[in-house]
């Protein structure tokens, strides 16, 4: 916060926030987070499959690349929020990203997706 509320210091901290930080192991096994945050390879593993998507589409590529737009000055922000469970300000990009996940699904999701996101559901619901 020394740097100011808004900060391109505090890109490289909220990214590693957004895709490195780890889950706490809590008793007597179970992933707990500490508040601060927790990756969305673990929250949302689903978004991943985005990459699955039809680019060809232009909806897919504006939808996709409106959902970054967001997401900048959220990085920009001192602060991944507090009391929470995954990238807080992921939220505001986050219905853009799912145009992207949809059209992955169009031509189906391998059993492997399907059980890597039943794990963070999982997750969540802790």
């Amino acid at each position: 916060r020394s740097q100011g509320l808004i900060s391109v210091a505090h890109i490289l901290p909220n990214l590693a926030l957004l895709f490195l930080r780890p889950p706490a192991v809590g008793p007597p096994w179970w992933l707990a987070t500490d508040g601060i945050g927790l990756t969305i390879l673990f929250t949302s593993p689903g978004l991943l499959f985005a990459w699955r998507a039809d680019w060809s589409d232009a909806a897919v590529r504006a939808a996709t690349l409106t959902g970054l737009l967001l997401l900048i000055p959220n990085l920009l922000y001192y602060g991944g929020g507090y009391i929470q469970i995954g990238f807080r300000y992921l939220l505001d990009s986050w219905p853009f990203f799912l145009v992207a996940v949809a059209s992955a699904t169009r031509r189906g999701m391998p059993n492997g997706w399907k059980a890597f996101i039943s794990f963070g559901v999982a997750v969540l619901m802790r």
